[in-house]
């Protein structure tokens, strides 16, 4: 990252972003779940290595890929990829190629049987 921006993911499901470094100042540019569903809260963010993107991961197991300069809508939505935790992060590579994201299974049920 250049350090030229910071974003927070909220309770509420939004983004929030600042592109330039002010005290005391108003997001920029504010994101919200695309669909109008209640996606939970966002669990981890990251900024791609050059700023121009940015990966949201939700509550809900959904990942989302935008463009950080304009936060319109996603450029793209990657589901399914829920975890047993109450945070889990997700980041680029160092190039930027690749975006990892860890995913989870619940616990096993005791006695060795499926989970819930």
């Amino acid at each position: 990252s250049t350090g030229t921006a910071m974003v927070a993911g909220c309770g509420d499901g939004s983004l929030q972003l600042w592109q330039e470094r002010r005290a005391y100042s108003r997001a920029d540019l504010v994101a919200r779940d695309p669909a109008g569903g209640d996606g939970g809260a966002i669990t981890g963010v990251c900024f791609s290595p050059d700023d121009a993107r940015l990966a949201a991961r939700g509550e809900d197991g959904v990942v989302r890929l935008w463009d950080a300069r304009k936060l319109k809508r996603p450029l793209f939505t990657l589901t399914g990829l829920d975890t047993a935790f109450d945070t889990s992060n997700l980041c680029f590579s160092p190039d930027g190629r690749l975006l990892v994201v860890p995913a989870a299974a619940p616990p096993p049920a005791r006695g060795g049987g499926p989970g819930p």
